[in-house]
C-alpha cells in the first residue's frame, strides 16, 4: 500500500499500538492476533498499526496481512535506547550525578537506559535497529524510548548522564558536569533548592550552568534520533520506498525533564505521538511522573507541592491522593494538546491511555471520550495506547461512536 491512503480527508486518523514487544505478546497465536485486529477494525477506521518488537515472524505476518486488508500502514514499534525483552543495558548504562549507573525503578529492565553519548552504546543501538527494520518491509519504524531516564523520582540523584564520555563531550561545550553535580547535591538539601531544581526541569531559567546542561541533553537525544532516522530510511517498505519514522515522546510539560526537545525532534517524524496519559500510574504517565515530583518536593519540606506544580505548568493538578492514584482532568489534556501543536505542528499526534488496567491505567470513560473527541475535532491523529489487547470491548465501542461523531 501507499501511505497516502491513510492520510486522505475523512474521519480522524486512528493509530493503534498492538502487541507490545516481549514474551507475553509473542505467545499469542497468529490467528488470535489477526482476529483481534479484525474485530477492532470492524468498529474503528484504523489507519496505522504499530506492532511491538521481537515478535515471532508468523505473528508479524498475520498482523501484517490483516493490516493490509484494512488498508492500514504497519509500523514496527521499537525501543531505541532502553532495555527490552531480549536486551538489558549493562556497562553503558546512563550514570547519575553521584557516578553510579542508574537502574530502572522497581527492577523494570525495559526502563533501563544506555547513554547515547557513548559511541559504542549508540552504535549497538543502531545495529539492533538495523536488524529489526530488516525483518519485514514495514511502512516505517515507530521509535520509542528516545530519551534519558526519567529523573522525577529523585531529581537530584537520577538526572543523567554524568559518565566519562558525557563529561568530556559536555566540557567541549563549556559545561562542567562536576559543577552541575555539586549544584544538584546542594539543591536537594533545602526546600528552596528543590523548588529551583524542579522549576529548571519543567521550564528552565533557574541556573545558567544547569540550563545549559539540560539543553545539551536534549541536543544529544536529537543527535541519536537523527542517526536512527537515517538508518531507518536506508531500509525499504513494500513499495520500495524509504521507510518512514514516527516518534514517541513525553507530554510537552515533562519532555524537557527527559531530554526531549519536541520542536527539534518532530521534523524527523512522519508523526510525533506525545504520551498525554492522564490516568496512567507507570513510567511516562503524567499522573505517575507528577506524583513523583510532588512527593519529592514534599519530602524536602516544600509546602503545597501540588499548588507549586500547578503554577509552574499552568494547568490544574488535583490533590495528592487523586494525583497518585486517580486521573488528571481533560483541562490538562487541552493544555498539553495546545503545546504539542505549537511544538510539533502538523505532525502532532495525541497518545491517549485508552487501556484499562487495575491500578495502572484508570482514565475514566467520560474523560476518555472527551479527550478523544477534542483531538479529533482539532484534526489531530489519535493514538490509542498502549496496547489494543488491553482496551476493553465496551471502550472500543465508545471510542468508535465518539470518533464517528467528530468526522
Amino acid at each position: 500500500m501507499t501511505f497516502s491512503s491513510a492520510l486522505d480527508d475523512g474521519p480522524p486518523r486512528v493509530i493503534v499500538q498492538f502487541l507490545e514487544g516481549g514474551s507475553a505478546s509473542g505467545a499469542m497465536s497468529p490467528d488470535a492476533a489477526a482476529t483481534r485486529l479484525r474485530e477492532a477494525g470492524g468498529q474503528l477506521a484504523i489507519s496505522d498499526v504499530c506492532i511491538g518488537w521481537g515478535l515471532p515472524m508468523p505473528l508479524v505476518e498475520a498482523v501484517a496481512g490483516e493490516a493490509q486488508r484494512q488498508g492500514a500502514a504497519l509500523w514496527l514499534w521499537h525501543p531505541l535506547l532502553s532495555g527490552d525483552d531480549r536486551y538489558l543495558p549493562g556497562e553503558d548504562r546512563a550514570v547519575g550525578p553521584a557516578g553510579a549507573p542508574l537502574d530502572a525503578p522497581g527492577g523494570m529492565g525495559e526502563f533501563t537506559f544506555d547513554c547515547p553519548v557513548r559511541t559504542a552504546a549508540l552504535e549497538a543501538a543502531l545495529a539492533r535497529l538495523d536488524e529489526a527494520a530488516a525483518r519485514h518491509p514495514w511502512h516505517g519504524v515507530f521509535l520509542d524510548k528516545i530519551r534519558w531516564p526519567s529523573p522525577t523520582r529523585e531529581p537530584s540523584a537520577d538526572l543523567a548522564c554524568f559518565c566519562a564520555a558525557c563529561q568530556d563531550a559536555a566540557a567541549r561545550e563549556g559545561i562542567d558536569l562536576e559543577a552541575v553535580s555539586a549544584w544538584l547535591a546542594h539543591a536537594s538539601g533545602s526546600p528552596g533548592g528543590r523548588v529551583s531544581l524542579v522549576t529548571a526541569l519543567l521550564q528552565g531559567g533557574e541556573d545558567e550552568q544547569l540550563d545549559h546542561f539540560l539543553a545539551w541533553r536534549c541536543e544529544r537525544i536529537t543527535v541519536a534520533v537523527n542517526s536512527a532516522a537515517e538508518r531507518v530510511a536506508s531500509h525499504r517498505d513494500l513499495d520500495g520506498q524509504p521507510m518512514q519514522v514516527a516518534l514517541d515522546v513525553f507530554a510537552p510539560s515533562l519532555a524537557r525533564a527527559v531530554g526531549q526537545d519536541i520542536a527539534l525532534l518532530a521534523p524527523r517524524g512522519e508523526f510525533t505521538k506525545a504520551m498525554l496519559y492522564l490516568g496512567t500510574h507507570g513510567p511516562a504517565g503524567m499522573s505517575f511522573e507528577l506524583c513523583h515530583l510532588a512527593s519529592w518536593l514534599a519530602a524536602g519540606g516544600v509546602p503545597a507541592p501540588v499548588g507549586l506544580l500547578s503554577d509552574l505548568l499552568a494547568f490544574p493538578i488535583p490533590e495528592m491522593e487523586t494525583l497518585c492514584s486517580g486521573s488528571l482532568s481533560s483541562e490538562v489534556f487541552s493544555a498539553e494538546l495546545a503545546a504539542l501543536l505549537q511544538l510539533a505542528g502538523p505532525g502532532a499526534a495525541a497518545g491517549i491511555d485508552a487501556v484499562a488496567i487495575d491500578g495502572l491505567a484508570v482514565l475514566p470513560d467520560a474523560v476518555l471520550e472527551e479527550v478523544v473527541g477534542e483531538a479529533a475535532r482539532a484534526g489531530v491523529p489519535v493514538v490509542l495506547s498502549w496496547d489494543l489487547m488491553a482496551i476493553p470491548e465496551d471502550r472500543l465501542a465508545r471510542l468508535a461512536s465518539r470518533l464517528s461523531r467528530a468526522a
